[in-house]
């Protein structure tokens, strides 16, 4: 988005401020940690040290230690009662 600010390409054809895989609020999620199934940075459960190296950059002792549900697995888990949902 910046890029694109920086250099005037907001408004013109073909030069939309948008994530290249169309889902630009996933994208950060990759980035950040904010996905239940990885870690930030596009780390996965299962590297060796990739834990470690979030507990101490966000200072965070309390990480989960597993991947969770991605949203359709999530969605089916509540049909099939082995999730709740609450309002």
């Amino acid at each position: 988005l910046n890029c694109h600010l920086a250099t005037g390409r907001i408004g013109r054809p073909g030069m939309g401020p948008f994530s290249i895989t169309g889902q630009p609020n996933a994208m950060g999620g990759r980035e950040v940690g904010g996905l239940a199934n990885q870690l930030a940075a596009h780390m996965r459960f299962d590297m060796p040290g990739a834990l470690d190296r979030v507990r101490r950059f966000w200072q965070a002792p309390n990480l989960a230690t597993q991947p969770g549900l991605k949203a359709v697995e999530l969605f089916e888990a509540v049909r099939e009662g082995r999730h709740k949902a609450s309002s």
